[in-house]
């Protein structure tokens, strides 16, 4: 058994067993074992054959080593014979006899035979051999170089593998070993998981040269000190690096003898030939053992080694022990004499090495014997040898007093007398930082009778260390030695300026085993931001060893944000709410400068875990204004992450212009967004593509909300991830097995530049395609660096795809199965290599990209390429994305060009020949051919050009008529297909292109999907007549021009049928409808003379915000005054009455026209008489307009697709008299080309009609702006876009805005566009001021709101006052009828407002002012009368009385003196109308006319409004009233762990009518209230809504949570509150009442922490329900490695994914150590074992079906499988239940059960493997705590043993399982009495 306390640790132990077999003969498979021959070492017997077999698993060698042969010399009769295989028919390696031991050798394969013969006369030991499987080998070093290599070398090496090299060199030779590549991924310089460890000797455990990872390079050359080395390879099952080639040869120097064993108490150590030089390449080692209880004092008495930073040369090392896994004392070189060394014990190892530099004269060492020891309590004394008695002579005591980290120590002298002498050179007691004898020393030496003031260190160790002269003697000392916690760290608030934080004595070193803590509070609401200006620690793997942690809140246990180490510098971090914990900690090894940090109020920052939240600025309270807080999410390398959102409310509008999250799915704002989010619409949930994610929050300076609240947690899986090496392997997450679904992994691939990906597949398995690759799983491959303009394919099904090459170094593949089928299958395994990629070549496929020699950067001068581009199955489409050429001066291309050629060489017909920067147009071959040509000259370069060819159909057609079909027509199309047809017939001719029939995908613009593609002209330049898809047949084409652009184009998921197209040619008529946005009219005839008595008309429609603009090219027509005769006539619309805009005819050409609208209609005449030429005019279209009215939207050319280059787009909007303009961008599809002043594309807002007017903002990129607003009824918007980089543009939304005033005694008014439906976003504002003394009464003629919860979304808010912060008099919605409203004064605000959703038809209203006689009383007692009372009162009043009782909890009586009103049917003419509470929407309690009294009433509120109305006839006297306020009912009451009562009014008699009780418990923040109703009897109602309990709770930020309604229907149950205030509100009515409730509350504890061996835990109130609401934690800390728990029984809440009741366990200390399982339902869990010796559980419930809960037995185990249970019942299980037990185990539980007498115990499964007597695979139960108690049975089987009742208070099970054979194991409880 291993143990450590809570004090010091050290570096611990390392054991290394092995078996051995001396039986005759046997296979075996053990990775390691010793073989002896039988009876070993005694004799062997006589005539013995015995067969050992060594099989290794597959691809592994085993390498043998015999230890000793002592056999008869005659090999004829007694011999081993060794072969290389599995039976003696195998090679033979070797026949062994004699006493000479045989070098060590390895099979070639994975088997090996020994067979070992004896006959009647051999005599001898025998023999003793080991072995060791795995890779590798026996080796032997000659003087030429040989080379080792790791598994799979150069590629990456495999998971979990052994490599074992023996290299030996003949007898006194040494050898050298060299690395000439090395990556291997262990992590921190001990190496953990991947290494390569050399040992100087033949085996494991010779002293070790090195041990070697990427954290701890090798130094080459290393020179083993014999000739012999043993080389091992270990990797673990993650971070596979590319491995290593190490060279070995015989070494050209002589072996050098030095080192050896010391056990004198004294002695002198040097280096060979000292004081000479030392030779190179010498290890030397020497161990001392001095008797036990002392310590070894090495000084250096000279010292010269040859020297470095981390001594990469000739190096000294003291270990504070011999072993190879003790700790190092120091490692020392250079020529500055190193201070004394002191072991901790009686062992020392110093091991000297040089290498192959410079040898110096080396050292010369005394090493001494000393007393002292180390302590490590917390407090003590300690006094010089023999005290209270004269210390002697030649004393040398030391003494290391230890602490636990983050503690100091603090000496104080009681007694002083240590002989005084010169300098204190002789006697002597020195104090040192630290617990060696070069740590820094304290103060000096003291010496004399005086005692030294206290000493403290600033390190958890501090070193005392006494001597004594060779004459000392004294009295001594005495000192007392405590423990003080370190001054750092400390609890701070920040305010406006920034808090700065640092390590211990920065920039000075911090000191070792340091531990500080801080916590850092904000104001509410705000966050704690913490910078880091300096960081320097020391690296270690996962921060293990020096770290900064930062944790998410104010203490020790919340969720970590982040854990840091090393030089790099942390980022920018943000709290998520107001308080921040840091933690700073050294260990007891290296230290460095430490940081320096700035700590401010901020938001934003990095998140960094596996899961955690973000939250808005004071969430749940409203966010601030004006914010931007960025968040930059990571999770663990290669994982992805799913962010959802638990809360969402945002202001909202169009295109969220005010305040918004926008998520984007990568590390910074430049990622591809994901969306932009704002109102009160939760978000969808998100999975990333990688492992990072950025959020950002933005707020304006208007409205606020409640903010946001997500959570974000990473995927179980790795997939994707940058690969840059020259080959490797990529698969779907679990492959072999199948993929999961809902998953997006991206793989980027970058080779050597100049070269190309090549990627192969091995295998590939997905579902049947389905509707095409995209709608269901599928792989997409990038043929580029990008995935937004690289091409690219698509695979799915089952077929594997064919091999893929990338056009320059990159290439990505991504794979996508969160679409399509819900069966996953079994993926995909591809390699990729490396291929050359050059000038020029052969390309074939029917993808691939072709790019300019060195793209992206500038192509080299004198290129001369030329790529032919073959494509046997149909034509070759030619499409250019980037275009970038040295341009050239003139017209033609002379400098650099490309030129493309239309067959297999450049004699082919030429197709274009490009320069510039002018992207050419889509080219297709009319046969499967096609050349492309590249020259460049001397001079001038730019970036080149990047084209992709695919496969394409279709051709050039010079055809009068024809038919034209998709392919396969009538069968389907396939996916991803592009054909290209380009019809041209004779100049003077048209063409009609009719559709047959029609079946292509549809999609939204048909541009997302498959499409037709008509143009007017013959390339993709010409104007666009239309895009068609879907089923519906288009209508007739016909082009202006004599040709037809046709593009066919299919995506990658579902297809059709697709289409038959007919042209065919016919001369060009006379007018045309026109809707492509550019274009050429001829006149009839054209080039001949127009026909006389003729009319045409072209109808030309354009999209939306654009004009029309014509430019005459020719015109020749008759001339006649006013143009009577011949003309042509422009109208601004299509219709026969649009106005007509201009009249031409006559031989002057008309200047270029603007026709201010998106339509027009050209109308050519000509009478009988004169004819002529005719014209040309050529039209295109301009986007703006003059915009007018009160609402409309523009938009981009194109949107959303891509606007074109070089376009200028004026809008002038204007909106009526007095109001303004608002703009709103959409956030959907907006973009434009980003630059630093937005000078190449842009959006130009100004305040006016014109350009010269002041500007309201500029905006480029992709950042959506916020809504712009004008100060006048006129705004002018530029549109500009350049001739390069192109995007989808933008949509935007304009109104005037809606400000009225009205100013007279009556009015009407009604909501935005009624009757018709108001328009979505709008905000319209209402005042209404009368005549000073007068009132408003509004009342509504019709009302139609789109309703909501609370009236939240859309809604009319009236306020009695001007402003939004006058009293509020309701907030409506819906269509049910308002009454009449008065305002208070003489004035109101009305506010109209509308979102984004649902419309209706609003509002009509009107107002009329009258006399005021409106009061509000807030006296305890008055009185109110009407006016002019006792007189009769006046015509038309409208008086409002509102009664606000003063005090907590006081009620209003109110009692009627004297009444006389109008009587009428229904009180419609004069009334009094009573509510109750402080608003007109308060309930109704009556309404009274007429001469009756009304009978005393008392208010259920605090308030009363009251309305008298008179209308234009009777009038009498009115009336008189009293009120006075009365005591209420309800309470104020703080919660304490006591157990209080509340109870209802007069309880347990029947409550009051009319109750209104409001009670308020409150306990502290953090604590949860556990309340139970003892009595509960209310009246009945079916839905709770006459008497009845609410109860609500409300947390620390003042968020409200209502938990339920109650009547006697409806029960409460015990519970918790999940905040810390709970209300309840009683409400009583007229009718019947009852006796009440009765209730206990109190503070219920449900945080709990065990600690010992072994326990039990169950949940609360087990076995009986548990309660609701409840969050309770269980903290588990054993002194043992690992934690069990065995689930005795469990039974919560059965919901998916446990959204209800759940217990979850994490692995660790606290809920920020990683989850391990989450459980619900009654499936009792399997057996869980920990990684530390810490769990933590947390329990928590709903409010609803409540169950029995659970019953769990923890123990703690260094071994997961044995240890203590001591609760008084429990359960316990085999390893790993219910699944299979491992095999080779042995396992012992102790049941401890305190203070009873007997224990039963019951079976409930047994499943181990039988055998006669249990001998394999057995449970054993013994009678007692160990195995010499009564054996009570040995059971295996499936037959469960009857129970068993001890006669003690202890019981044994022990569990044993070979090494075959498992089963499920067992399962038992027990109770005891």
């Amino acid at each position: 058994a291993f143990r450590s306390d809570s004090n010091v640790t050290a570096s611990g132990f390392r054991l290394v067993y092995s078996s051995q077999l001396n039986s005759c003969g046997g296979t075996l498979t053990q990775s390691s074992a010793s073989i002896d021959s039988p009876g070993y070492p005694s004799t062997y017997p006589p005539d013995v054959d015995c067969v050992w077999r060594i099989n290794a698993p597959a691809g592994d060698t085993v390498l043998v080593s015999f230890l000793a042969v002592n056999m008869s010399s005659n090999c004829a009769t007694d011999y081993i014979e060794v072969r290389d295989g599995n039976s003696n028919n195998a090679s033979l390696i070797g026949k062994y006899c004699g006493t000479t031991v045989p070098a060590s050798f390895s099979s070639t394969g994975s088997n090996l035979y020994i067979n070992l013969r004896t006959s009647a006369n051999g005599i001898g030991s025998g023999f003793r051999l080991s072995y060791v499987l795995g890779c590798g080998g026996a080796l032997t070093a000659t003087t030429s170089a040989q080379l080792i290599q790791s598994p799979n070398y150069p590629s990456n090496y495999p998971a979990n593998k052994l490599c074992h090299w023996q290299i030996t060199a003949p007898a006194g030779v040494r050898i050298n070993l060299k690395f000439n590549r090395f990556d291997v991924r262990g992590t921190s310089t001990r190496c953990f998981g991947d290494y390569v460890e050399i040992f100087d000797g033949p085996t494991i455990g010779t002293p070790r040269l090195g041990l070697y990872c990427d954290a701890n390079t090798p130094n080459s050359p290393i020179v083993s000190s014999g000739n012999a080395v043993w080389i091992r390879f270990n990797s673990d099952s993650a971070n596979f690096g590319t491995g290593f080639e190490l060279e070995y040869q015989q070494s050209n120097q002589s072996i050098i003898t030095c080192g050896g064993l010391l056990t004198n108490a004294t002695g002198t150590i040097v280096t060979p030939n000292y004081p000479n030089n030392y030779p190179n390449n010498v290890i030397c080692r020497w161990s001392i053992r001095v008797p036990s209880g002392n310590h070894i004092i090495a000084t250096f008495n000279a010292f010269n080694l040859e020297g470095g930073n981390n001594c990469p040369a000739d190096s000294l090392t003291i270990a504070d022990g011999v072993s190879q896994f003790a700790a190092t004392l120091g490692t020392f070189c250079g020529s500055q004499l190193p201070s004394p060394v002191q072991s901790s014990g009686d062992q020392m190892l110093l091991t000297f090495s040089s290498n192959f530099g410079a040898p110096q004269t080396g050292f010369n060492i005394s090493y001494t014997t000393g007393c002292g020891s180390t302590l490590t309590g917390f407090a003590g004394a300690l006094t010089s040898p023999g005290y209270p008695r004269a210390y002697g002579s030649n004393i040398n005591c030391t003494w290391i007093i230890s602490q636990a980290v983050g503690r100091t120590v603090r000496v104080t002298f009681s007694t002083f007398h240590i002989r005084t002498t010169s300098k204190c050179s002789e006697d002597y007691i020195e104090f040192r930082n630290g617990n060696s004898l070069s740590s820094p020393l304290i103060g000096s030496r003291y010496c004399g009778d005086t005692a030294p003031l206290p000493i403290t260190s600033s390190d958890n160790n501090l070193l005392v260390r006494f001597v004594s002269g060779s004459s000392g003697s004294g009295a001594g000392f005495r000192l007392s030695y405590q423990g003080q916690q370190l001054a750092c760290g400390g609890i701070f608030t920040l305010g406006s300026t920034p808090l700065t934080i640092t390590s211990p004595k920065f920039p000075q070193n911090y000191p070792s085993n340091v531990e500080c803590e801080w916590t850092i509070n904000a104001p509410a609401n705000d966050n704690v931001a913490i910078n880091f200006q300096n960081f320097t620690l020391e690296t270690s793997n996962r921060c293990f060893s020096d770290y900064v942690e930062i944790r998410d809140g104010g203490n020790p246990v919340a969720p970590v944000l982040g854990r840091f180490c090393s030089t790099s510098l942390p980022p920018m971090i943000s709290s998520t709410y107001n308080s921040m914990y840091i933690k700073f900690r050294s260990d007891f090894g290296a230290v460095n400068k430490g940081f320096s940090a700035t700590l401010s109020i901020g938001c934003g920052g990095y998140r960094i875990g596996q899961s955690g939240s973000i939250i808005s600025n004071g969430y749940p309270n409203a966010y601030k204004n004006n914010l931007n807080c960025s968040y930059v999410i990571q999770v663990t390398r290669g994982h992805t992450m799913n962010i959802t959102f638990n809360d969402f409310s945002l202001q909202g509008g169009i295109g969220c212009p005010n305040d918004y999250v926008m998520i984007r799915d990568g590390k910074d704002a430049s990622a591809r967004l994901v969306g932009k989010y704002c109102g009160t619409s939760a978000p969808p949930g998100y999975t990333s593509s990688s492992d990072h994610a950025f959020v950002n929050f933005v707020t304006d300076g208007s409205i606020t909300n409640k903010g946001f609240s997500l959570r974000f947690a990473q995927t179980n899986f790795v997939c994707g991830g940058t690969l840059t090496t020259p080959a490797g392997v990529i698969t779907t997450p679990k492959y072999p097995g199948e993929y999961p679904l809902n998953v997006r992994c991206t793989w980027a691939i970058t080779v050597q530049p100049g070269r190309a990906v090549r990627l192969q597949f091995k295998n590939f398995n997905f579902p049947t395609v389905v509707g095409g690759c995209t709608a269901n799983h599928h792989v997409r491959i990038y043929l580029g660096g990008s995935t937004t303009d690289s091409p690219f394919v698509d695979y799915c099904g089952g077929n594997l795809p064919p091999v893929t090459t990338s056009s320059g170094n990159r290439m990505i593949v991504v794979f996508d199965s969160t679409v399509g089928s819900t069966q996953t299958h079994g993926g995909f395994s591809a390699t990729y290599t490396s291929d050359g990629a050059g000038c020029g070549g052969i390309v074939t496929g029917a993808l691939g990209i072709i790019q300019s020699p060195n793209y992206p950067q500038n192509y080299p001068n004198n290129q001369d390429c030329v790529w032919h581009v073959n494509e046997p199955n149909g034509t070759v489409a030619l499409l250019f994305t980037v275009f970038r050429l040295e341009a050239s001066s003139g017209s033609t291309c002379v400098t650099d060009y490309i030129q493309v050629y239309d067959g297999p060489n450049t004699n082919s017909p030429l197709l274009g020949t490009f320069c510039g920067s002018t992207l050419p147009t889509d080219l297709i071959s009319s046969g499967p051919q096609l050349t492309l040509r590249f020259k460049t000259d001397q001079a001038g370069n730019n970036t080149g050009f990047r084209t992709y060819y695919k496969q394409g159909c279709g051709g050039r057609i010079t055809a009068a008529s024809g038919n034209i079909t998709t392919p396969n027509y009538p069968g389907r199309y396939p996916a991803s297909y592009d054909c290209l047809w380009i019809v041209s017939v004779s100049f003077l001719n048209a063409i009609t292109l009719t559709f047959n029939n029609f079946n292509l995908q549809p999609s939204q613009s048909c541009l997302t999907a498959d499409y037709i593609q008509v143009r007017n002209g013959p390339s993709k330049t010409a104007p666009l007549i239309g895009t068609f898809c879907g089923t519906t047949i288009p209508n007739p084409i016909r082009s202006s021009e004599n040709h037809l652009y046709i593009r066919f184009h299919s995506d990658s998921s579902a297809h059709g049928t697709g289409t038959m197209m007919s042209w065919t040619s016919q001369h060009r008529s006379c007018g045309a409808v026109i809707t492509s946005p550019q274009g050429t009219i001829y006149s009839t005839n054209w080039p001949r003379p127009y026909p006389i008595s003729t009319e045409c008309a072209w109808v030309i429609t354009t999209s939306q915000s654009e004009y029309i603009t014509l430019h005459f090219l020719l015109f020749d027509m008759e001339t006649s005054v006013n143009c009577v005769n011949d003309y042509l006539a422009i109208y601004d619309d299509t219709h026969v009455h649009a106005k007509l805009l201009a009249k031409f005819c006559g031989t002057t050409v008309p200047m270029p026209f603007l026709i201010p609208t998106n339509k027009a209609r050209i109308v050519f005449s000509s009478n009988a008489n004169v004819t002529g030429r005719g014209f040309i005019i050529g039209y295109n279209t301009v986007c703006g307009g003059n915009l007018t009215g009160e609402y409309g939207t523009i938009q981009s050319p194109n949107y959303p697709n891509i606007y074109p280059r070089n376009r200028d787009c004026r809008w002038v909007l204007t909106g009526p008299p007095g109001q303004t303009i608002s703009l709103t961008f959409s956030s959907i599809n907006y973009g434009l080309e980003n630059s630093a002043s937005c000078n190449y594309d842009y959006i130009e807002l100004r305040n006016g009609s014109s350009a010269t007017d002041s500007l309201l903002g500029k905006f480029c990129g992709t950042n959506v702006p916020g809504r712009v607003t004008t100060t006048g009824n006129s705004m002018y918007v530029h549109f500009h876009s350049d001739g390069s980089q192109q995007f989808t543009g933008f949509q935007a939304t304009w109104q005037a805005s809606c400000n009225y005033h009205h100013n007279t005694s009556s009015g009407t008014f009604t909501s935005p566009n009624y009757p018709n439906n108001y328009w979505p976003n709008q905000d319209c504002y209402h005042t209404i001021t009368v005549a000073a003394g007068n009132v408003i009464t509004l009342s509504f003629t019709s009302i139609n709101i789109a309703g909501s919860s609370q009236c939240l979304d859309d809604y009319v808010e009236i306020r009695s006052g001007l402003t939004s912060s006058s009293p509020l008099i309701g907030k409506f919605c819906g269509s049910s009828p308002i009454g009449e409203i008065v305002s208070s004064g003489n004035s109101m605000y009305l506010h109209f407002h509308s979102d984004g959703s649902t419309q209706s038809s609003g509002f009509a209203a009107q107002y009329i002012s009258g006399p005021g006689c409106n009061q509000d009383f807030n006296t305890a007692s008055g009185t109110l009368q009407s006016p002019n009372y006792p007189s009769n009162y006046a015509s038309n009043l409208n008086c409002i009385f509102k009664i606000q009782s003063s005090g907590y909890r006081k009620r209003i009586s109110l009692t009627f003196n004297d009444f006389a009103l109008e009587t009428s049917s229904g009180c419609t003419n004069d009334y009094i109308e009573i509510r109750n509470g402080p608003y007109q929407s308060s309930p109704l309690y009556n309404k009274f006319c007429g001469s009756s009294v009304p009978a005393t009433f008392l208010s259920a509120t605090t308030s009363l409004w009251i309305k008298f109305h008179t209308n234009a006839a009777t009038n009498t006297r009115g009336f008189n009233a009293s009120w006075v306020t009365v005591e209420g009912c309800g309470q104020n009451v703080t919660a304490t762990s006591t157990p209080q009562f509340i109870t209802s009014p007069n309880y347990p008699e029947n409550y009051d009518n009319f109750a209104d009780c409001r009670y308020f418990i409150t306990a502290p923040t953090g604590k949860q209230i556990f309340y139970n109703f003892n009595f509960f009897l209310l009246t009945s109602t079916p839905i709770c809504n006459q008497d009845y309990l609410d109860l609500m709770e409300i947390d620390s930020q003042g968020a409200r949570a209502t938990i339920g309604r109650y009547c006697s229907q409806f029960t409460p149950q015990p519970s918790f509150t999940s905040a810390n205030v709970l209300v309840l509100s009683f409400i009583s009515d007229a009718s019947n009442t009852a006796p009440g409730f009765n209730m206990t509350y109190y503070i219920k504890d449900c945080a709990l922490s065990y600690t010992g061996s072994g326990g039990r835990i169950v949940s609360e109130n087990y076995p009986r329900s548990y309660f609701g609401n409840a969050n309770c934690s269980y903290a588990i800390t054993v002194p043992y490695n690992v934690v069990v728990l065995f689930f005795t029984d469990f039974e919560l809440e059965q919901l998916f994914n446990c959204n209800g009741d759940y217990l979850s366990i994490y692995d660790g200390s606290s809920n920020s150590s990683s989850l391990a399982a989450q459980w619900c339902g009654t499936t009792l869990p399997p057996t869980f074992v920990s990684s530390t010796s810490s769990v933590f559980m947390k329990f928590v419930t709903d409010k609803n079906f409540h169950k029995r809960g659970f019953d769990i037995s923890y123990m703690g185990s260094n071994d997961g499988c044995s240890g203590i249970i001591t609760g008084p019942s429990g359960s316990l299980t085999s390893p790993n239940y219910p699944g299979n037990y491992p095999n080779s185990t042995t396992c012992s539980i102790i049941i401890d059960v305190e203070s009873v007498k007997q224990i039963t115990v019951t079976w409930t499964a047994m499943n181990i493997e039988e055998t006669p007597s249990c001998t394999n695979d057995y449970v054993a139960l013994y009678n007692g705590p160990d195995s010499n108690s009564p054996l009570v049975g040995q059971y295996c089987g499936s037959t469960l043993p009857s129970s068993y009742t001890t006669s003690s208070r202890q019981l044994l099970f022990t569990f044993v399982s070979d090494n075959v054979n498992t089963g499920q194991g067992f399962r038992a409880t027990y109770t005891s009495v």
